[in-house]
């Protein structure tokens, strides 16, 4: 197949259609069973010709996104999970409306810790729960002054978050630090800006609800 633009697949039914990558292998190391090579919806092949790069895009909902999201254990507690996932479908939207962060390329978002992990399909079948918090906290995003936020999350904290500003340079008031009181102590893993997922779990347990967290 010869083509001088690019391959798009659109599933005729729509976020339904689940697309096979046969010829990509994204085999999880904890169980060779799962090669996460399943997409819902349209897939693309794109080459960006200045940069000599090509780019495999699976193009969908938000939120069906999100339930390919593998960014934490499906056994976690029910306000953690929305809590996440509001947080993950608020960065996405920023991706989308702003556009800024992959400038010249045809993606808003890579699927790897860059941005969001996503591992498609597999996801959803061995994270029922993530895929309820979605559909349970549906259309809900971070905004500040009307606008959407960058709503950075990390692992976990050392007692205390980082401003934004202090990581990244630029001055933003929602992104402030606060203290994390359960996780002092701890060794940070990540930037530290935004949403400590250690502190949310604490949070959780305690019995905060998702917007409280």
């Amino acid at each position: 197949l010869l083509s001088d633009a690019y391959l798009r697949f659109e599933g005729v039914n729509g976020v339904d259609t689940i697309f096979t990558l046969s010829s990509f292998s994204d085999v999880r190391s904890y169980s060779t069973k799962w090669n996460d090579n399943l997409f819902r919806d349209t897939m693309e092949l794109r080459f960006n010709t200045r940069r000599q790069r090509t780019w495999i895009i699976n193009e969908l909902p938000i939120d069906r996104y999100l339930y390919g999201l593998d960014e934490t254990s499906g056994d976690a507690p029910s306000a953690y999970l929305e809590a996440l996932v509001t947080a993950a479908r608020t960065y996405a939207l920023y991706n989308f409306e702003h556009k800024t962060k992959y400038d010249g390329e045809f993606i808003d978002m890579k699927n790897t810790a860059a941005d969001q992990v996503y591992h498609g399909y597999n996801a959803e079948v061995r994270r029922p729960s993530v895929v309820k918090a979605v559909n349970d906290t549906a259309g809900v995003t971070v905004q500040y002054a009307g606008e959407t936020i960058v709503a950075a999350y990390f692992s976990r904290s050392d007692g205390r978050t980082r401003d934004f500003a202090q990581v990244w340079g630029r001055d933003v008031p929602y992104a402030k630090s606060v203290a994390v009181p359960c996780e002092v102590g701890r060794t940070m893993w990540g930037h530290g800006v935004g949403l400590s997922a250690g502190g949310a779990l604490c949070m959780a347990n305690d019995g905060s609800a998702f917007d409280e967290i």
